[in-house]
């Protein structure tokens, strides 16, 4: 359905969106490469309203979209679902001014890990005319969405570039979505014209 579409683009506009008026809005010592998006919708953050409002639209979005994917198996579905699930959870547990809060780092993990698995769970042998429909398509989504959440989850240890890891591994996986939302509407005017 047509809200579908329109929640699969607005995901990762608003998520970027965000990040980018988030970050001109804080201190000089604030750095992109270095820093998360959570630095920008905790508590530390300078006007930390605009990311966490960001993060919440990022989540519903992708509640909203796998609720129209009618034409995916139910587990593809919940997975993407969960994703935005953990997207609202971070909006609603952001992290303290210094440290850590174990409530958020649970829904980064969780929320990073189904992002990340997502397409494996999109893959179907019976839409063989897309790429991105296809077992090889979505297994290929998968590794690469896989390798970028361990690359985000390592930076995550001290690394000096995990603001920079985290956005180069989450531009993708929020766009996602929406390749399978076009290619699902592909198909189905593929097979209406058969």
């Amino acid at each position: 359905p047509w809200w579908a579409v329109a929640s699969a683009v607005l995901a990762p506009v608003a998520l970027t969106a965000g990040w980018v008026v988030a970050g001109t809005v804080q201190p000089p010592e604030y750095s992109a490469v270095r820093q998360s998006l959570s630095a920008l919708a905790g508590h530390g953050g300078a006007e930390r309203w605009i990311m966490t409002t960001s993060l919440f639209v990022l989540g519903a979005c992708h509640v909203i979209t796998a609720l129209g994917l009618s034409a995916l198996r139910p587990s593809a579905r919940l997975v993407l679902g969960g994703a935005g699930i953990s997207g609202i959870a971070l909006a609603a547990l952001p992290q303290p001014a210094n440290g850590s809060a174990t409530s958020h780092v649970v829904s980064v993990v969780i929320g990073s890990i189904l992002i990340a698995t997502f397409p494996a769970f999109v893959g179907s042998r019976s839409r063989p005319q897309s790429f991105a429909l296809s077992v090889r398509g979505s297994a290929i989504a998968t590794a690469v969405f896989v390798a970028l959440t361990v690359a985000f989850l390592i930076s995550a240890q001290g690394g000096q570039y995990f603001g920079l890891v985290e956005r180069v591994g989450l531009t993708p996986e929020t766009i996602w979505p929406l390749v399978v939302v076009l290619a699902l509407r592909r198909s189905a005017r593929q097979d209406a014209g058969t």
